[in-house]
């Protein structure tokens, strides 16, 4: 019972990494409204973002409700935005270019220790409360 348990431990807690959801709020992404002629926002448009000299899109998306596109660059240089927002008169596509500058670069750190490490041990606990109550009522029934 013993190597059970023990088994049970190492395989929940090599497992319990993959489980956990990160993030990291930052400031500094750069963001483009898309709107028609009338004011009318370009609502859960389509986009592609290619980043300098590249062929592949760096990000595809969908605009917001408001219109709103947002990407956070990785290198300075002249990125392209094509954007192709539909209306009661068909398709419509615009393109320009977003010129990237040393400052706009976004730079990502590590999430906060709790919250790469809080789950792991949440869980830890849980299997051990779990394991101690079934050996507890296992001990009361052998008196």
């Amino acid at each position: 019972m013993r190597a059970i348990f023990i088994f049970a431990l190492f395989g929940v807690l090599c497992g319990l990494g993959a489980h956990v959801l990160h993030y990291n709020l930052k400031k500094g992404a750069l963001y483009s409204e898309v709107f028609f002629g009338g004011g009318d926002v370009a609502s859960y448009s389509p986009f592609e973002v290619y980043a300098p000299d590249a062929s592949l899109p760096f990000v595809r998306g969908n605009t917001d409700e408001r219109g709103v596109l947002t990407f956070l660059p990785d290198r300075v240089g002249k990125w392209h935005v094509v954007v192709h927002a539909g209306s009661d008169h068909g398709e419509h596509i615009i393109e320009y270019d977003v010129d990237v500058k040393e400052g706009d670069i976004a730079t990502l750190s590590h999430t906060p220790l709790y919250s790469e490490y809080g789950a792991m041990i949440t869980g830890v606990a849980i299997i051990f409360g779990v394991f101690g109550l079934v050996y507890g009522l296992r001990a009361r029934r052998a008196r």
